[in-house]
């Protein structure tokens, strides 16, 4: 072949179309020349002579490959399909409703609160949201805000400097930064402190924070998420939660 060799032809061919089966057939058959069209995705290695039985076997062989590997695929499709469907169960008009609006919310990437009683779902609702949306396949991290003080809750949020405080030996990134491209839950917002609420306004605003202790803006790319069981407009005119 004038130009080029077999194996170029295996590398180029691979790069512009990884799914096809290819086999390499040659007179000139070397150990490292069979290694090397093993590593760059031969499915077989022929050498002269061969008999007509034997590439037709090989051939076959190929070809169930392909088989199996796109239907392989298929199902894996259908699996991310119907992955987050069996979260929420039920066929009355207000759970059908609700998985209208998860289907609908979950591709536009918006922040989300979730209201509803104590033991109705909101978790399940805020994962079904995540496991319908673009960030399926990345994490998906929970935090109830009630569990902890002000302080603590800020550290596990924003995380923290070495040194920022008495036995911070070690740099520490919060659930904002772990979360990286995937969503953070905020579970029960309504019992965060009016100071952290600022703060986390100002996380959602601007789309980036600090850690504690610390002078470095640092992005957010998470989605937000957020539950509560309070009523916030009574708890708005309550003066216990910003408007």
């Amino acid at each position: 072949m004038k130009g080029l060799d077999g194996i170029a032809v295996l590398s180029e061919s691979k790069r512009l179309w990884p799914d096809t089966e290819v086999v390499v057939m040659t007179g000139h058959a070397t150990v490292a020349s069979a290694v090397e069209a093993m590593r760059l995705g031969a499915c077989h290695y022929l050498t002269k002579p061969y008999g007509l039985a034997e590439v037709r076997a090989t051939v076959a062989e190929a070809m169930d490959k392909r088989r199996l590997r796109q239907e392989v695929a298929r199902l894996s499709r259908q699996v991310a399909e119907l992955g987050h469907g069996p979260l929420i169960i039920g066929e009355s008009p207000a759970i059908q409703a609700l998985r209208d609006n998860i289907r609908h919310i979950a591709p536009t990437g918006s922040t989300v609160l979730v209201l509803g009683e104590t033991g109705t779902g909101k978790e399940l609702v805020a994962r079904a949201i995540h496991d319908a949306s673009p960030r399926s396949a990345k994490r998906f991290l929970a935090i109830n805000c009630g569990a902890f003080n002000e302080d603590l809750l800020a550290n596990e949020l924003f995380g923290h400097e070495k040194g920022a405080f008495s036995g911070a030996s070690a740099l520490k990134k919060g659930l904002l930064e772990v979360a990286g491209e995937g969503t953070l839950f905020l579970d029960e917002i309504g019992e965060m402190s009016l100071t952290m609420q600022v703060r986390l306004l100002r996380v959602l605003q601007e789309r980036h924070f600090f850690r504690v202790g610390g002078t470095q803006e640092i992005p957010v790319a998470a989605r937000i998420l957020a539950a509560t069981n309070k009523d916030l407009k009574a708890e708005v005119d309550l003066g216990f939660f910003r408007a």
